[in-house]
């Protein structure tokens, strides 16, 4: 059995690479249009003003994170509806 040469596994490589940012630009386009639907009147229900907090964390949410949350909340302000979407990969 040959060996393929260094180029085409290269290629491959760097394919790999793009397609796999093809996908994560089309799921944060995708998050994007989502967060936007969430602070339609149509979508809460009222007139609004509507809001959304979004807190995508890439460990566990720690206490560390509250007093940034808590700020993040003040800052928001007034409003009618206020989503607020915490995701957190571990427990």
């Amino acid at each position: 059995m040959q060996a393929e040469p260094q180029d085409k596994r290269s290629a491959v490589s760097y394919t790999s690479i793009l397609e796999e940012h093809d996908v994560a630009r089309a799921q944060r386009e995708s998050r994007t249009k989502l967060l936007r639907k969430l602070v339609l009147p149509e979508f809460n229900g009222n007139k609004g003003p509507n809001g959304i907090v979004a807190h995508i964390a890439h460990d566990q949410l720690m206490s560390a994170d509250i007093p940034i949350l808590g700020n993040v909340l003040l800052a928001v302000g007034d409003v009618e509806t206020l989503n607020l979407l915490l995701h957190s990969p571990r427990w």
